[in-house]
């Protein structure tokens, strides 16, 4: 039996009153209404359509006024309309709205009954799930490409289309459950995991050893060689800038304006006007001298930059340590004991084949320079040009102008200054014969230290 329409009759009185019609079933067709204009058409209903005229309702309205009679006393106000009035054709706007009532329609198919019957046994197999891999195996039973889903919708395609039509809604519902059913269960599992996971965790619980670990570079562990011997003489460390002004890096050193070291082939200049690299940590001596004045004893390891041609033994950066004493009645004899107890602790050795030969430096007079004997070879090579002997240590007495630029006294106080490359040092006590090897960065060269 087919399912009843209900019929919604609305008639919009535009001139005077507007009258709704309650609600009437289609099938209790009113006599007055007959099928005598275009009918509105539903396929696939057997109910007959409604007109858009009512003309048996608008004669009984005509029949009324024609029956009703008006005193002399009534005016045009005191006329009472009847209870209900059925305005004329004109003024009436009339819509139909057709709305089918819900069916409780009840299907039931062998495919179907097999589809509700596999949700309710993979709720079952998931709600028994308690670990993540027991979840992956109810994904590969159920949802995976040759589980019991795959093998139902493989039955879905043999189906006649009439069923794909009644049963593909259902299907595709019951689908989305398992899987929402699935992706749910994973959720809970991952939360549980990370809960029980972060609990556990053992903050006092040692690290584990690392295989591969770093290290200090070889020039870390130089300095800190360095300052195991000079620390327990009574230095401190210093430290300063590596770019420097002008007065700092040579005016306060004694080097005059003309001094070939200012020139542009010897020193790195920056876009700032009189400021450039530092060529030496010299520098750092007028820095500390005009912070902590005299008496004092300090050394100053860093990196210092020239433009020199790029060697064996040059290079445009390399790291520079030196150092400086300034006291009452200090002489060269305290300057040569400092070098001799410094180098013959460095190399670890009392019977060190050194000598001291004049040398020439603007902040120092006088100057002097100690070699040591090449480790290298014994007839001469690359690293000491070929003379045996490798500059390590120059030195020498403080320049009375150096001390007046940061007005000490040259009559009561007089010192010793002395610098060194470390880069030098460092090929000498590990054997590298060449300078490059240092700032290359290679982890070979690197892990040997």
């Amino acid at each position: 039996m087919a399912a009843p329409y209900v019929a919604k009759t609305t008639i919009l009185v535009l001139r005077e009153c507007e009258v709704w019609c309650r609600e009437t079933e289609s099938n209790r067709r009113h006599k007055a209404l007959q099928a005598s204009a275009l009918p509105l058409s539903y396929p696939g209903t057997n109910t007959r359509p409604l007109s858009y005229l009512f003309s048996s309702m608008l004669s009984n309205r005509n029949a009324q006024k024609t029956t009703q009679t008006r005193t002399p006393s009534q005016t045009k106000h005191s006329y009472k309309r009847p209870k209900r009035l059925i305005p004329s054709k004109k003024h009436v706007i009339l819509r139909c709205f057709f709305h089918r009532k819900p069916r409780d329609v009840t299907v039931s198919h062998p495919f179907l009954n097999d589809a509700q019957a596999l949700l309710i046994k993979a709720q079952q197999a998931c709600s028994a799930a308690q670990t993540v891999d027991a979840l992956e195996q109810f994904r590969i039973a159920f949802l995976g490409r040759k589980g019991e889903l795959a093998a139902l919708s493989d039955r879905f395609v043999t189906l006649s289309l009439e069923d794909k039509r009644t049963l593909g809604k259902e299907f595709q519902e019951i689908k989305q459950a398992l899987e929402r059913l699935y992706d749910d269960k994973k959720k809970t599992l991952d939360l549980q995991t990370s809960t029980t996971t972060t609990s556990a965790f053992d903050v006092t619980e040692e690290a584990p050893q690392r295989t591969h670990s770093g290290a200090l570079h070889v020039y870390t562990h130089i300095i800190e060689r360095i300052e195991d011997i000079f620390i327990p003489m009574g230095y401190s460390k210093f430290e300063g800038p590596e770019v420097e002004d002008e007065f700092h890096n040579f005016d306060a050193l004694n080097v005059p304006a003309n001094h070939p070291a200012r020139d542009m082939h010897d020193t790195l200049w920056i876009n700032r006007a009189h400021n450039l690299l530092r060529t030496h940590t010299s520098s750092v001596q007028i820095r500390s001298l005009e912070k902590f004045g005299v008496p004092i004893a300090g050394f100053s390891p860093g990196r210092v930059f020239r433009h020199e041609a790029v060697d064996a033994t040059h290079d445009v950066m390399f790291m520079q340590c030196e150092g400086i004493f300034i006291d009452k009645n200090v002489s060269l004899s305290n300057l040569l004991g400092t070098a001799k107890h410094f180098l013959s602790t460095f190399f670890e050795t009392k019977d060190l084949d050194i000598r001291i030969r004049p040398g020439f430096f603007p902040f120092v007079e006088p100057g002097l320079e100690i070699d040591m004997r090449c480790v290298f070879c014994k007839t001469g090579c690359s690293v000491c040009k070929k003379t045996t002997w490798i500059e390590v240590f120059p030195c020498g007495m403080i320049h009375p102008n150096v001390l007046r630029a940061v007005n000490i006294d040259p009559e009561a106080y007089s010192g010793f200054a002395f610098g060194f490359g470390l880069s030098r040092l460092v090929m000498l006590y590990h054997g590298i014969d060449d300078i490059r090897h240092l700032s290359t960065g290679k982890i070979g060269f690197l892990k040997q230290f």
